[in-house]
C-alpha cells in the first residue's frame, strides 16, 4: 500500500490473471461465484477479487487483497463512516473502513 493509503499502482487488466502466486483466488476457483465478486472478511478486508472486478476497477487481486473496498476505491461518504455504520438499517454495520 502506498503511503497515501491507497495501492501503489493500478492495472489495466492485461498484466495478469488475478492469481495469487499461481493459485486461483476463491472467486476464480469456485464456478458458483458470479462475475464482479469480491470476498471479504467480517472486518471488510478483501480476500478474493474476481477477474471481472479487475477489469471493472483496474486493480489486480494482489493489489486488492487485504484492503477494504473503501480504502481501495477511495470511497467518500456524506458523513463519517462510523456514524453511517451505527445507523440501523445501513447494511454495513460493523464493517471497518
Amino acid at each position: 500500500m502506498a503511503s497515501n493509503g491507497g495501492p501503489a499502482t493500478r492495472s489495466t487488466g492485461d498484466e495478469g490473471t488475478g492469481h495469487d502466486q499461481g493459485r486461483p483466488s476463491h472467486a476464480q476457483a469456485n464456478p458458483h461465484v458470479p462475475p464482479g465478486t469480491l470476498i471479504r472478511t467480517l472486518e471488510g478486508h478483501i480476500t478474493a477479487w474476481s477477474p471481472d472486478m479487475q477489469r471493472r476497477y483496474g486493480f489486480t487481486s494482489e493489489e486488492a487483497h487485504g484492503h477494504t473496498a473503501h480504502q481501495l476505491l477511495r470511497t467518500s461518504f456524506p458523513r463519517a463512516l462510523p456514524a453511517i455504520e451505527a445507523t440501523p438499517g445501513s447494511g454495513i454495520a460493523g464493517v471497518a473502513g
